[in-house]
């Protein structure tokens, strides 16, 4: 059996995982959290977004979505964007990742 400590785990919830059922949701990450296991909100920017949801879970990561990030360097909205997420996040005490950078 391979044993790994929970600080190399950064587990991604979507917001439509925790739709209906928050409570539950955040007693699940405050048990992940217990074991260093950390979490991301994932494709932050899209679906719902809520800054609701985002203000009551407990994640320590804002996952930035590929939409996003694929085209910044041509499109000076999605920069726009993924600068305000990222300051937000920071605001906040939130770490942000963005998906699928290649250049």
């Amino acid at each position: 059996m391979c044993q790994i400590e929970g600080r190399a785990l950064i587990i991604e919830i979507t917001e439509s995982m925790v739709i209906g059922n928050l409570e539950n949701a955040i007693n699940v990450l405050n048990k992940l959290k217990r074991y260093s296991i950390d979490t991301a909100s994932d494709d932050f920017g899209t679906g719902y977004s809520s800054l609701s949801y985002l203000r009551s879970l407990p994640v320590e990561f804002i996952k930035i979505d590929k939409s996003f990030v694929a085209d910044a360097d041509v499109v000076s909205e999605s920069e726009t964007i993924i600068r305000a997420i990222s300051a937000m996040a920071k605001s906040l005490g939130f770490k942000t990742i963005a998906e699928r950078v290649e250049t």
